[in-house]
């Protein structure tokens, strides 16, 4: 047989926020905030003050201009162009190892290099033995660019 339950003890209806502890905690937080200059995205209620705001003007390290993105996208041409011409260029020690400069030229990653390499040939490699032999090659080739 069933034995009837006590009743549940009551909760506190009072939100954990809203205690005094934790207010006075609050405010003191929020004047060192203050005083160093941090902005906070939210009202007191919790929602955000301006839905548009643009982080990227609190935080100058993150902005990104359009000044750096095209240095940014030019080096990474000129790097992707100098792997091709190293890629037709160069003596590699075993297919493998062209193989995998091969794709990293293209601009395939580590990880979808590993899969292709081991789906398409019997001996099987990891992400450190492709990391190694990328790193290898990426100096032969930096040491060939420096030379000339």
């Amino acid at each position: 047989m069933r034995r009837k339950s006590q009743p549940l003890p009551q909760i506190q209806d009072q939100h954990p926020f809203n205690n005094p502890e934790f207010n006075k905690l609050r405010e003191v937080w929020y004047r060192k905030l203050e005083r160093t200059g941090f902005e906070d995205a939210e009202r007191d209620d919790y929602k955000i003050k301006n839905p548009s705001f643009n982080y990227a003007h609190i935080d100058k390290r993150r902005k990104f201009t359009m000044e750096q993105a095209h240095i940014y996208w030019a080096a990474k041409h000129e790097y992707y162009y100098l792997a091709n011409q190293f890629l037709h260029s160069h003596k590699f020690k075993n297919p493998r190892e062209r193989n995998i400069w091969e794709y990293h030229s293209n601009g395939i990653g580590i990880r979808s290099i590993v899969k292709t390499i081991n789906k398409v040939s019997s001996s099987k490699t990891t992400k450190d033995i492709v990391w190694k032999t990328l790193k290898r090659l990426q100096k032969i080739m930096k040491d060939l660019n420096l030379k000339k």
